[in-house]
């Protein structure tokens, strides 16, 4: 423990903070930069960085270049304790703090999350064994655990499951109750995140299996049901989030009740909570997971929505839409199905989907709009449903068979 390095340590890193060095030239940089990764190796600099110190003057820094400065330095004073964590068990709370401290400025400015990975890729590009990986990925996961129990925490959490994902390694936290906790921290606290954070998570979002999904979706759904008003705008950034080969068959009914918990918002009197709505029914449509057969979710998603028109020829229900404002969430779903279908025809790299419910599903679309659109009067509802339409029309049989469409 040494004064003197901690004395060192705060005048440098002052420097680094300092726009002025962003003037320097690249040699100047790089060797205060290097001695700050020296110095904090020292178990007094350890301690200073973990209590927190220095985090206000990051935060009213007004250098980007600085910031990035300090960061990486940070970060490799963290690589720096999880090097001597079999020293003793202070060294884990340690290693916590600093965990913590590099979330929160990562919250002050989101733009250091994809630059805190590229440190991260850069500190262990040499090769690092496997529990130096898995100490610190557990480091950022009992931050989260930190904030699930505390309503008084902040957004912490959203920035410290994806650096945890990131470092791809294994953890002494097991994967569902991994996905527990940021559900618990996402939508079973006092206040529900902010979609705009949820941004945050995407790296970890991006990396649920199907299995870790199934676990919570559960909980997504009577979330959704309990408190829609304040929970829709979060579970559809989730949603938005995670990777395309899941699938929502086993949830659009059943426990989760996604489908009909959400097709109900169609009939809003709010905008935002219909346009919410189409983009949440667009997505469990998307998300078909393996090759989609002709029970598949995209198929149940387009027939749910294809009865709340008033053309489909059957008794009028609570969940008909009645007006044109309203209608204009069935045709952005079936755009969004016709556009998702369109990109994915000349992917050679996706599983692919049945050959025979692309028809249907292109069918059951245009038959639809054919029927729907005749009724419309000219405006902004016609318009949107004539798009989707002519992206659906688009899709020749012959260019659908030698493609093999995949998804």
């Amino acid at each position: 423990m040494s004064t003197e390095s901690t004395c060192s340590f705060q005048a440098l890193f002052n420097l680094l903070l300092s726009s002025a060095l962003d003037a320097s030239v690249r040699s100047i940089r790089a060797k205060h930069l290097n001695t700050a990764k020296v110095l904090v190796r020292d178990d007094a600099v350890l301690r200073l960085l973990a209590s927190g110190w220095g985090l206000i003057e990051i935060d009213s820094c007004s250098s980007n270049h600085a910031k990035e400065r300090v960061v990486e330095v940070v970060i490799h004073a963290l690589v720096a304790c999880a090097e001597k964590r079999y020293q003793n068990n202070e060294k884990e709370a340690i290693a916590d703090a600093i965990c913590l401290s590099i979330c929160r400025l990562i919250h002050a400015d989101t733009s250091l999350l994809i630059k805190c990975t590229k440190i991260i890729d850069g500190a262990f590009s040499n090769g690092i064994e496997e529990g130096l990986k898995s100490f610190i990925s557990d480091s950022f996961w009992r931050v989260l655990s930190q904030s699930a129990n505390d309503d008084k925490c902040g957004l912490e959490y959203t920035s410290a499951v994806s650096l945890a994902s990131h470092l791809r390694s294994s953890s002494t936290i097991p994967d569902k109750q991994k996905a527990e906790l940021f559900v618990t921290c996402t939508l079973l606290r006092k206040n529900v995140t902010a979609a705009s954070y949820i941004q945050l998570s995407a790296i970890y979002l991006k990396s649920l299996s199907q299995d870790e999904f199934d676990s919570i979706a559960p909980t997504l759904g009577l979330k959704l049901r309990a408190a829609p008003e304040t929970s829709l705008d979060t579970i559809n950034a989730i949603l938005c989030n995670l990777s395309s080969s899941l699938s929502m068959s086993n949830h659009l009914e059943g426990e989760t009740k996604f489908l009909s918990s959400t097709l109900k918002y169609f009939r809003s009197s709010k905008f935002q909570m219909r346009h919410l709505a189409w983009s949440v029914v667009s997505r469990l449509a998307i998300l078909s997971g393996k090759p989609a057969m002709d029970d598949g979710p995209m198929v149940d998603v387009v027939k749910a929505v294809a009865l709340m028109l008033p053309s489909n020829n059957q008794a009028p229900t609570n969940l008909t839409l009645s007006q044109a404002d309203q209608r204009i969430g069935v045709y952005t779903v079936f755009k969004e199905i016709a556009v998702f279908i369109m990109n994915n025809i000349k992917d050679g790299t996706k599983p692919r989907m049945e050959y025979g419910a692309v028809h249907k599903i292109l069918d059951l679309v245009l038959d639809t709009l054919v029927r729907s659109l005749a009724k419309e009067v000219a405006g902004d509802t016609q318009e949107v449903g004539y798009k989707a339409f002519l992206i659906s029309l688009s899709l020749p049989k012959k260019q659908l068979e030698q493609n093999l469409l995949v998804i």
